[in-house]
């Protein structure tokens, strides 16, 4: 299938997907700052170029973070937790 070479061939380049992962990042901050209407917008952040954008991947780092935090903390165990 395509999509299983797509993702195979992504694996292969680690720098090509954070290339293209920033990139992405990038069309979506330029339409952001330059298409999007902003008079009707709630809070002085909305109105900064590429609010969104980077609050979404803030907020996916900070998920994330969290899991592994919890993860470690409540649901892995040790070695000799069955003995």
């Amino acid at each position: 299938m395509v999509i299983i070479r797509l993702i195979e061939a992504l694996r292969a380049r680690p720098r090509l997907l954070r290339s293209l992962c920033f990139g992405l990042l990038g069309v979506f901050a330029l339409w952001d700052a330059l298409v999007l209407d902003k008079s009707h917008a709630h809070t002085a952040f909305e109105k900064l170029p590429g609010w969104w954008s980077l609050f979404g991947v803030a907020a996916c780092a900070a998920i994330i973070v969290f899991a592994k935090w919890l993860g470690h903390r409540g649901v892995s165990q040790g070695e000799d937790y069955y003995e």
